[in-house]
């Protein structure tokens, strides 16, 4: 019995014993995964950085909890540390990044314009900004730049690979292009001729911002922009490039050049134009004309003894066919003619003759 009585206190003890609740475990902490495609390009005295946003915590888990990318600028030469970089140099700028969308509550369409105004950007995406350089920097020195991802709570994630540019100076920014325009293009010439190698340049458009047009650089002495808007004012100008240590580097601005593009550019003239002569009336049609400007048509009609042809309707018709009442007997001429919205008139089509019944 004294047995029966000691095991069950020793069974008692141990069920106490764990159940009983230890120290509380410190709160998990999670860091955003190091920024990635981290590159940086000179522009005269300014630096343009670019870099992907985190996505995923440095345990794997997403999203990454990550409130902001800081990026942090040195001077010095080109085999700092990242830790040295972040540890003695400044921080040049931050990017806000947007909170992950509700993984409960599936996105649906109109979700989509209000993360647009969110003020930041999103985990994954693409993001830049820019650091104005000093112009008394050596320029045998180089500015070394890295990136890191702080959590909610305002701690460091893992550091980027340092992106390193050169302090050389920029190249001698171009002479302003000659822009030309037509109905459909606007094309920029400029001298590209040299004693040792081919001029690369990029184009930008300036009309508002600053905005590079093509994808590559280009160096045969013409661009063309194959988007016109009649009306409204355009302006460009170009940065010339090289390249060192991998490194773009552009050149100041061109003179900028603007234009404003008239629309006097008349459409083609109509085709296929046939007649079917009835009683006291004749009804024509004709092929389409393809202008994306198209206003319409105007009928051309001469009732002989006449021979010159003059308009039938004094607004265009959108329609390609038109019934036209004559006399009978009568011997007539018609003509059709395109027109756009801005009034400028096609050249007149092939002329067909018909007699009425």
């Amino acid at each position: 019995m004294r047995y029966a009585r000691f095991a069950f206190l020793i069974f008692t003890l141990a069920a106490v014993a764990c159940g009983k609740k230890g120290p509380p475990l410190p709160p998990l902490v999670r860091l955003p995964v190091a920024p990635q495609a981290v590159t940086a390009s000179r522009q005269d005295q300014s630096v343009r950085l670019r870099l992907t946003v985190p996505a995923t915590n440095v345990d794997g888990v997403t999203p990454a909890d990550i409130s902001r990318v800081d990026v942090f600028g040195m001077t010095g030469p080109a085999t700092l540390t990242a830790e040295d970089i972040v540890r003695r140099g400044t921080r040049v700028g931050s990017i806000e990044v947007n909170p992950p969308p509700d993984p409960d509550k599936p996105e649906t369409a109109q979700d989509a314009p209000e993360r647009k105004l969110l003020p930041g950007v999103d985990q994954g995406a693409t993001a830049s900004l820019s650091d104005a350089l000093a112009a008394s920097l050596p320029p045998t020195d180089f500015r070394s730049y890295v990136a890191v991802g702080i959590n909610g709570r305002g701690r460091r994630g893992a550091l980027s690979a340092p992106a390193i540019v050169p302090l050389v100076a920029s190249p001698a920014p171009p002479a302003a292009p000659r822009v030309e325009y037509d109905a459909t293009q606007v094309t920029l010439t400029w001298d590209a001729s040299t004693a040792d190698a081919p001029v690369l340049l990029h184009v930008y458009d300036v009309t508002h911002d600053e905005t590079r047009l093509p994808d590559a650089a280009v160096s045969d002495g013409r661009f063309v922009e194959s988007r016109v808007v009649f009306e409204a004012e355009r302006c460009f100008a170009m940065r010339r490039l090289a390249s060192m240590d991998g490194v773009p580097i552009e050149s100041g601005l061109s003179p900028r050049v603007c234009v404003t593009p008239r629309d006097t550019f008349p459409p083609v003239a109509p085709t296929g134009l046939n007649a079917v002569p009835e009683a006291g009336a004749v009804s024509l049609i004709w092929n389409p004309v393809d202008a994306v400007d198209l206003a319409g048509y105007i009928v051309l009609r001469a009732i002989a003894p006449a021979t010159t042809p003059t308009a039938v309707n004094t607004e265009p018709i959108a329609d390609t066919t038109f019934r036209d009442t004559v006399p009978s007997g009568s011997r007539v001429t018609y003509a059709v003619q395109a027109v756009d919205k801005s009034g400028n008139r096609s050249p007149v089509s092939t002329t067909i003759e018909e007699s009425v019944r």
